[in-house]
């Protein structure tokens, strides 16, 4: 789902010029396929939208401890520590919005928050390390637990 969203947003990947680096695992989610896609693409066109032209939004899926965690990094101005969750509220738009022609309406991530809770999951903005810039937002999901075989078996 990663993928096709990605190729979904190409477009306005290739509007900007900038380049995707995916580290993604296999990993499995169960939920509603349309919800987990509508969070995917906000928080990805989130990154484009303040991802500055030539920049890399590094996208990193991993499964850790019966969870998976999504994490969309962009090279743009960044999260302020005092509005880091005001992102999540309706209508909300940060200070380094950026201005163009198409203004967003500040729903994208209260709505991304409201389907990850919908899914037992969180959604937030944190802390880049010291060597990139710009934002990080990761979504934490319960993984889809696996169903043992008859014989007591797990798969996969």
């Amino acid at each position: 789902m990663v993928e096709e969203v990605i190729d979904g947003q190409t477009v306005e990947l290739r509007a900007k010029h900038l380049r995707v680096e995916k580290l993604l695992d296999p990993a499995a989610v169960s939920g509603d396929s349309e919800r987990l896609r509508v969070v995917l693409d906000n928080v990805l066109s989130n990154a484009i939208k303040y991802s500055p032209d030539g920049g890399e939004i590094r996208i990193v899926l991993q499964s850790r401890a019966g969870k998976v965690v999504l994490e969309v990094l962009d090279q743009g101005p960044g999260i302020a520590p005092d509005e880091r969750d005001k992102v999540f509220h309706p209508f909300y738009q940060g200070r380094g919005a950026p201005s163009g022609i198409l203004k967003g309406t500040g729903l994208g991530l209260a709505i991304a928050q409201e389907f990850v809770k919908a899914h037992q999951g969180s959604i937030e903005a944190v802390d880049v390390d010291a060597a990139d810039s710009g934002a990080r937002l990761r979504v934490i999901l319960p993984l889809e637990e696996t169903k043992p075989y008859e014989d007591g078996r797990r798969h996969d």
